[in-house]
């Protein structure tokens, strides 16, 4: 039986040290492809990949990782984009409840 070409995929993942922003692209490897896409696990180097393997599509437009650096690196933007969005509203619902509270503080003391 011929053995199936192993199949490179990529993704950006980003998190916060002390100081900035740490972005590292991590590599996956296939180890089995389907019909609707790839049997992928992490690819660490040094002759070692991941116990955990991950399923991907072949056709989805959002996927864990993709084919290209070009297409992962678009797909982190779009993901860090959406969090800024998610944060932004939390931070600023966060803000309007302070203020609310700040606001009628003192009415709400003087009741009592």
């Amino acid at each position: 039986m011929p053995k199936t070409q192993t199949k490179t995929f990529y993704r950006y993942d980003s998190w916060a040290s002390e100081y900035n922003a740490i972005v590292r692209l991590r590599k996956f490897n296939s180890i089995k492809e389907t019909p609707c896409g790839w049997w992928i696990k992490e690819d660490f180097g040094i002759n070692w990949e991941s116990d955990k393997s991950r399923w991907i599509s072949n056709s989805s437009r959002k996927r864990y990782a993709y084919p290209t650096k070009k297409e992962a690196l678009t797909s982190f933007k779009m993901r860090k984009k959406r969090q800024i969005n998610i944060l932004t509203m939390q931070l600023d619902s966060a803000k309007h409840a302070l203020s609310k509270v700040e606001r009628h503080f003192d009415l709400l003391l003087e009741k009592k």
